[in-house]
C-alpha cells in the first residue's frame, strides 16, 4: 500500500484503492419505477419467547393472490391516492416507534406503544418521503395491542417511509423510517428525517442526509445511492482531504457543491500519520498524548463555529436549503463527523430539535463507523505504540459537539444572534428551511 493510500485508510475512508478523477458516473440503466404494489399475505405467530404475537405481511409464491388451506385470505396490497394533508411524525396515540430493516431478509420490523383507546393500526409504505404516490396498504389493519409489525415483500434495493393510521384516522397517522442507509461503499450514511421538535413536529425522512465520503461505491451502492434520487451534493472536506479523496463521484443529472472548511493548525492528522509512520513512541506521546489530541479536537470546534470560512460555507449551505428545488441534499465530510456534525447541529437547532437529540445523531457516528475505526487502527501494526492516542482523531465525543455550542455561545450570544450575525440568516430564510424539511409546518407571518 502507497502512502496516499494508507493515509485514505486512516482518514476513514472505505476504498479498495486510491480515488482517481472521474466526478461523474452514469446511474444504473434499470430503475424501477416509482411505484411498488406488493402481493400481501397477513398471518399472525407467536415467537418461542413467547414476546407476544407478530404481524408478518408475506408475499406468495409467484406472487399471486390466493387463499391458503388454512383459511387465511391472501389480500393485494393496493396502491392508493393518499391524503393530501400533510402527515407528521408521531401522535399521542402512537408512541416509542421503532423502525428496523434487516438487509438479509429484506424485512421491515416496527414496533409502536398504542394507546389503549386504539383499536386498530392500519400499515402503509411508500417509496415518497412525502407519502403522497406509490403507497401500499397492507390489509387487514393490525390490532393496536400487538405493537408490532412486520412488512416483507418490499423491494429490498429501495428505502421506505412508513405511515401508521390509528383506527383508520389519516390526520393522526405517525409517519416513521429507517434512519441509516446502508449503502455499500461508505460507513456513514444517514437521514435525519424523523427528529422530533420541541413543538411536537419532525424532520422529513428522503430529504436531508449526512455522510462520509462516498468515492468507492460499489456497484450495489451505487444503484442504491442513485435511488435515493439525492439532487444536491455538499462537499465540505478541505482541499488536502479532496486531493487525496478525490472528487466526489457525482451521479448524472446531480449538482455538486464545493463548500471548504479545513483547518490546518487544529488539524493533527497529518502530522499523526508521519509519525506513526516512523514508530517513534516518544514522537507519537510528544504530538497526541496528554490529551494533546482531545484538545486538538476542541479546537476544530471553536473553528467550525466562527472561523470566516466556515461562516460562509455554512451560509452559503442554509441559502441552498431554503431552496426547494435543491432537494433531496446530501452534506459530506471525510468522515461524516466534523463539518458535517456541526453542519448537521445548525439545521437541527433551527428546526428546534431538542440539543440531547442532537448530540444523540452526532455520537451514532461512532456506532456506525466503530469497525471501520478498529481496523483502521489495527491497520498500523507495532507502528502506532498505542491506539489511544490516535482514536480521538477518528471519533465523535460529546465533548467536541458541546465545545461547539460553547464557542458559539461565547461568540455569538445565542444561537439566534450566530444565525443572524455570524451565519448572515434572516428570518424569511429560516422559515422556508423549516418549510422544506418539517412535516405540517406553516411558515409564520
Amino acid at each position: 500500500m502507497n502512502r496516499w493510500c494508507a493515509v485514505l485508510l486512516a482518514l476513514a475512508v472505505v476504498a479498495s484503492g486510491c480515488a482517481g478523477e472521474s466526478s461523474e458516473t452514469a446511474p444504473p440503466e434499470t430503475v424501477p419505477p416509482d411505484v411498488t404494489t406488493v402481493t400481501s399475505q397477513l398471518t399472525t405467530t407467536t415467537p418461542a419467547d413467547g414476546t407476544g404475537p407478530v404481524n408478518t405481511a408475506t408475499s406468495p409464491p409467484g406472487g399471486q393472490s390466493s387463499t391458503s388451506g388454512t383459511g387465511v385470505a391472501t389480500t393485494t396490497a393496493t396502491v392508493v391516492a393518499t391524503t393530501t394533508r400533510p402527515i407528521p411524525p408521531e401522535t399521542g396515540l402512537l408512541q416509542e416507534i421503532e423502525v428496523t430493516f434487516d438487509p438479509v431478509s429484506g424485512n421491515y420490523d416496527i414496533v409502536w406503544f398504542a394507546d389503549p383507546e386504539v383499536l386498530e393500526v392500519s400499515v402503509l409504505a411508500s417509496t415518497d418521503p412525502n407519502i403522497t404516490v406509490g403507497n401500499v396498504v397492507f390489509e387487514p389493519p393490525v390490532p393496536a395491542g400487538d405493537g408490532r409489525f412486520v412488512a416483507t415483500g418490499l423491494d429490498p434495493t429501495r428505502r421506505y417511509v412508513f405511515a401508521l393510521i390509528p383506527d383508520g384516522n389519516n390526520p393522526l397517522a405517525a409517519t416513521v423510517g429507517v434512519r441509516v442507509v446502508d449503502i455499500e461503499g461508505t460507513s456513514n450514511f444517514r437521514d435525519i428525517g424523523g427528529y422530533r421538535t420541541y413543538g411536537g413536529s419532525g424532520a422529513k425522512f428522503g430529504f436531508l442526509y449526512r455522510s462520509d465520503a462516498f468515492n468507492a461505491l460499489t456497484q450495489a451502492g451505487t444503484t442504491k445511492y442513485t435511488r435515493l434520487k439525492v439532487a444536491t451534493v455538499i462537499d465540505f472536506r478541505g482541499e488536502p482531504e479532496r486531493a487525496i479523496g478525490g472528487a466526489d463521484p457525482l451521479v448524472r443529472g446531480q449538482a455538486g457543491v464545493v463548500l471548504s472548511i479545513y483547518d490546518a493548525e487544529s488539524d493533527l492528522l497529518f502530522d499523526a500519520l508521519e509519525v506513526v509512520a516512523t514508530g517513534d513512541a516518544a514522537a507519537q506521546e510528544a504530538l497526541l498524548g496528554d490529551g494533546r489530541a482531545e484538545r486538538s479536537r476542541v479546537a476544530l470546534a471553536g473553528y467550525l463555529v466562527a472561523s470566516p470560512e466556515a461562516l460562509t460555507a455554512y451560509h452559503d449551505m442554509l441559502v441552498l436549503l431554503a431552496d426547494p428545488a435543491s432537494y433531496p441534499v446530501q452534506i459530506h465530510d471525510t468522515r461524516g463527523i466534523d463539518q458535517t456534525g456541526w453542519a448537521t447541529a445548525i439545521v437541527l437547532m433551527l428546526l428546534d430539535v431538542p440539543r440531547e437529540t442532537i448530540i444523540d445523531d452526532y455520537l451514532l457516528s461512532n456506532e456506525l463507523r466503530d469497525a471501520t475505526v478498529d481496523a483502521t487502527l489495527a491497520s498500523f501494526g507495532d507502528n502506532l505504540s498505542d491506539p489511544a492516542l490516535l482514536r480521538p482523531l477518528l471519533i465523535a465525543k460529546s465533548d467536541y459537539l458541546k465545545a461547539g455550542f460553547k464557542a458559539m455561545e461565547e461568540e455569538f450570544g445565542s444561537f439566534e444572534a450566530y444565525l443572524s450575525d455570524g451565519l448572515g440568516i434572516d428570518e424569511a430564510t429560516r422559515e422556508q428551511i423549516r418549510v422544506n424539511l418539517l412535516y405540517g409546518y406553516v411558515a409564520q407571518p
